[in-house]
């Protein structure tokens, strides 16, 4: 059983015992807390490197769009882009 599928019914045991949560109780969840929270850390890291990224690959992309619709018969095509992007 995952941990997780676990907090469930410790907390559902401290209810039916109309008691506060034992140490163990609260050990686990501590437990629990600190390693959901370095795994929410982790994919936060994650996604800022591919946002990073992404951000990058974007101003490259408007820079040669820039680039290309400065050449003499590009504009028209660039237009037509821009409009498709707009409406997405």
């Amino acid at each position: 059983m995952a941990a997780s599928e676990q907090l469930l019914p410790i907390l559902v045991d401290a209810l039916q015992r109309q008691e506060p949560p034992t140490r163990d109780d609260v050990d686990f969840l501590c437990s629990e807390f600190i390693r959901t929270e370095r795994d929410t850390a982790e994919a936060y890291r994650a996604a800022l490197l591919c946002d990073q990224r992404h951000e990058e690959i974007k101003k490259q992309l408007l820079d040669a769009v820039t680039e290309h619709g400065d050449q003499p018969g590009n504009r028209r095509v660039l237009n037509g882009c821009q409009r498709s992007s707009d409406n997405p």
